[in-house]
């Protein structure tokens, strides 16, 4: 009888402890869960890969290359030591470590086409390290006891590839002399996705000069990577390209990074 009675107190103990664990649990992944969506929403990990995109034509290596914060280690145990500072929405909440990025290797020319930013989700471990075979991801932010200890998914943050940037529908319709008019020299109110039409002046081997039709203004298109468009001088093209940036001496010349040529005249 007192073995029945000793062993009835253990579970009800255990019970007792597992319902106030649950509990626990369930809180901190709430509070947690919302700090996720705040820096998801505000998106400053994605505008810093952004910016870098915009740059040099291509994804980053690693973090490191799109901001020296990321050339240090962090743990953050309590993500309000982090409040109000510029690491705030850099930090996954789930692990108090930065988003784990993944590049998206282009296997001819060795420069990353895209990537994976990743939360470690509710098991607060990164379980995605390489591109190969099928990411292991969870379908939506949801509390779950078993995977709060045995989980073995992330979280996907946001996936980029250059073909976003470039593929139908095509970027805003302009023509360099209208670009010229909006010219920012910040660049942040420049459209960064446009197409536009030329006379192609010159070709070498992954760019070449277009001159505007309606206009002496001139753009240097470099090619995106994986084009096979073959070009010929004076011909008309309609072009799509990233904006990159403007040079004023001695001529006005643009330069778009990741062109495609969408038709020809």
């Amino acid at each position: 009888m007192k073995r029945i009675i000793s062993i009835s107190v253990v579970l009800i103990l255990f019970i007792a402890w597992l319902l106030l664990d649950y509990s626990l649990k369930k809180e901190k992944f709430k509070k947690l869960k919302d700090e996720y969506e705040l820096s998801v929403d505000f998106g400053q990990t994605v505008g810093l890969i952004n910016n870098y995109f915009f740059e040099h034509g291509w994804f980053p290596d690693s973090l490191k290359q799109v901001d020296t914060i990321f050339n240090r280690e962090v743990l953050i145990k309590d993500l309000d030591d982090v409040k109000e500072t510029r690491y705030w929405f850099l930090i996954d909440p789930f692990s108090g470590k930065f988003y784990h990025y993944i590049p998206v290797m282009n296997e001819k020319y060795k420069k990353p086409e895209g990537y994976y930013l990743i939360s470690a989700g509710i098991d607060s471990k990164v379980d995605n390290n390489i591109t190969r075979g099928t990411l292991k991801l969870y379908d939506s932010v949801s509390f779950n006891y078993w995977d709060a200890y045995f989980g073995k998914k992330d979280l996907l943050v946001k996936e980029g590839l250059i073909r976003d940037w470039i593929r139908e529908p095509f970027g805003m319709e302009v023509t360099l002399k209208w670009f010229s008019m909006q010219y920012d020299p910040t660049g942040k109110r420049m459209p960064r996705n446009v197409r536009f039409n030329g006379v192609v002046e010159n070709i070498n081997d992954r760019h070449f000069l277009l001159r505007d039709t309606q206009s002496n203004l001139k753009a240097i298109c470099y090619l995106f990577i994986d084009s096979n468009d073959q070009l010929v001088s004076g011909d008309t093209i309609q072009v799509n390209g990233i904006y990159n940036k403007a040079t004023f001496n001695p001529d006005t010349i643009f330069t778009f990074l990741n062109c495609i040529v969408i038709g020809k005249k």
